[in-house]
């Protein structure tokens, strides 16, 4: 029995000593590691504030009279200083010094008149589905810059659907768009093939934000 418990108090006592010299070779890599990790962490920490920092401040950008000054000049872009500043709820020194500002920052890029289609003879639309031969970049763009030199191609837009290109025609009438798209659109570069949807009625057609 006394031999037992020297061989057991010896095997413990082992046990202990290689658990000692694990810690006593291991530890400091460890303690360093942990340090690496905890430094590490901590460096990051200031840059994702500052990230967070500035999407706050980018969803911040515009105010409550900011939003106000664009509706309100989308509605009527002629409102002159005084009776924006009053619709606002601004004086006219700061209401000025945000439009400037917004105009600056390009929330505002430009004032344009509304024109009333059926008194210039310009009421027929038509939306045209455009499907190109090939759709390389150079494809792309070559196509891009022709629509740009057609003033009858009032929006054109590139689309995700088993076509490529959604464009907005506006003429006179049915015989000047089938004109239009035989000489004009079908000769586009790379075009390969078109559909045609023809509008009955705008139900709504503005771009008022």
């Amino acid at each position: 029995m006394a031999e037992f418990n020297t061989v057991s108090l010896a095997k413990r006592d082992w046990t202990k000593f290689l658990l000692f010299r694990i810690l006593r070779y291991n530890l400091p890599n460890l303690c360093e590691t942990v340090v690496h990790r905890t430094t590490t962490k901590r460096a990051l920490s200031p840059a994702r504030g500052a990230f967070a920092k500035e999407k706050r401040l980018a969803s911040a950008s515009l105010d409550d009279f900011d939003i106000k000054i664009i509706k309100a000049l989308g509605q009527n872009a002629r409102i002159s200083v005084a009776d924006l500043s009053k619709q606002v709820g601004l004086s006219k020194t700061p209401c000025h010094n945000r439009i400037r500002r917004l105009e600056a920052e390009g929330f505002i890029t430009g004032y344009r008149v509304l024109l009333d289609p059926v008194k210039l003879d310009l009421s027929h639309v038509a939306f045209v589905e455009v499907k190109l031969s090939s759709t390389r970049s150079s494809a792309l763009s070559e196509f891009n810059a022709a629509v740009r030199d057609h003033p009858e191609i009032e929006q054109c837009h590139m689309v995700a659907a088993h076509y490529d290109y959604l464009l907005k025609v506006r003429g006179s009438d049915m015989r000047a768009f089938r004109e239009f798209l035989g000489g004009t659109i079908a000769m586009l570069p790379h075009v390969q093939t078109t559909s045609t949807h023809v509008s009955m009625e705008a139900v709504k057609d503005d771009a008022v934000f």
